[in-house]
């Protein structure tokens, strides 16, 4: 199985925010988002695809 880089690097991102309950990560706001350290348009564009696959209940499809 092939490890998305990318997506391990948002998760860290999150994780060192502490954002480490799914609860938490998918009622993230953009502005929150944004105050990410180092955070891109693609990263934030990843995060919002984790919070629709947790509503979805498919986070092990991220």
């Amino acid at each position: 199985m092939k490890v998305n880089q990318k997506a391990v690097k948002v998760l860290e991102k999150l994780l060192e925010a502490n954002y480490v309950k799914e609860r938490v990560v998918s009622s993230i706001t953009v502005d929150q988002m944004l105050a990410l350290r180092g955070v891109s348009v693609s990263d934030i564009a990843m995060i919002n695809d984790l919070q629709k696959r947790i509503k979805e209940r498919e986070v092990l499809s991220f």
